[in-house]
């Protein structure tokens, strides 16, 4: 960036645009030494790694990780003191999250001290995401239903019917569960 180029933008425009948690995901997504290329491209893969850490953080409950997890942890923070290289924190993070992701009934603690280091732990808090209403609550109903009666056809409708409305199904064990998303996106 260069304001002689003219592509230098304000930082409250950035903070509106992309928000805190994914313009600190992308800075310290790089390395300290080296020039980062600031682009939409960029920010936009670090709004999906803010993203990826709070629908983990959704799954996981307070309390301790488990011992098999240590040594992810270990690696983030072996990482950060060799020359504060914090793109190899984040894939140890990443790492984390990913076998936390296999699990059930796993404890936020080394999660919520890695993110801590980055001033990033916010992004275990609960938001406060939109409810489903009674048409979309019903929708997923009948989604269950047409699976129940092995009528994928409908079923597959039904699922997009519900994207379209701003729902995503997320089917798991308990049952389909319904995720807020984006519909422009």
């Amino acid at each position: 960036m260069a304001k002689s180029v003219g592509n230098v933008r304000p930082l409250g425009e950035e903070l509106d645009r992309w928000g805190r948690d994914a313009l600190l995901m992308y800075f310290v997504s790089g390395h300290y030494r080296q020039p980062v290329a600031y682009s939409d491209s960029e920010l936009e893969q670090a709004q999906a790694r803010v993203h990826r850490v709070r629908e983990a953080a959704r799954r996981l409950h307070e309390g301790p990780s488990p011992d098999d997890l240590t040594p992810l942890r270990d690696r983030f923070f072996d990482a950060l003191a060799e020359d504060f290289n914090t793109a190899a924190a984040l894939a140890a993070l990443f790492d984390w999250v990913r076998e936390a992701n296999k699990r059930d009934d796993v404890g936020d603690a080394h999660l919520r001290e890695m993110l801590g280091v980055l001033a990033l732990e916010n992004l275990l808090e609960a938001e406060d995401a939109p409810q489903p209403g009674a048409e979309a609550l019903e929708l997923a109903r009948r989604r269950e239903e047409a699976r129940a009666q092995r009528d994928f056809a409908e079923a597959d409708r039904l699922r997009d019917e519900l994207r379209a409305g701003g729902w995503e199904v997320r089917d798991s064990t308990g049952g389909p569960e319904l995720i807020p998303v984006d519909v422009d996106a």
